[in-house]
């Protein structure tokens, strides 16, 4: 997806959760219009540290303006379910995630493909391009 937002001329910041500083992903956050978690699903939701970032996004309340979600799962997961209540502060539009059950196939990349495209066409409303 990185390199599908990049082609579309949007910035990108990628951020490893296992080893980023906190304080400069969240001073990031304060300029971004999109943020995107990539994790798998465990247990029916998000990975641990992708819940805690959410968490802090909620206190935080960046004015980032659209979320989305990628990753894979093994069985039936509510994933959206938890996103929506770790992030009940913000005022957010939740693009629809791309969600593999196991592996992702040719279905899955054409619809981070999709993904990149929303992205885009959500950031050019802000801009006034739209």
């Amino acid at each position: 997806l990185t390199v599908l937002l990049a082609e579309q001329g949007i910035e990108v910041r990628r951020y490893d959760l296992t080893t980023a500083d906190l304080g400069t992903l969240a001073s990031d956050m304060v300029e971004a219009a999109t943020m995107v978690v990539g994790t798998p699903v465990m247990l029916g939701g998000v990975h641990p540290q992708a819940a805690h970032l959410l968490y802090i996004v909620n206190l935080l309340k960046p004015k980032i303006r659209f979320i989305s979600l990628v990753g894979s799962y093994g069985w039936a997961a509510k994933v959206m379910d938890q996103v929506r209540g770790l992030l009940e502060n913000l005022d957010v539009e939740i693009i629809e995630p791309v969600l593999a059950k196991g592996l992702p196939g040719e279905r899955e990349f054409q619809a981070l493909e999709s993904l990149a495209g929303t992205i885009r066409e959500r950031h050019k409303t802000i801009k006034g391009d739209g």
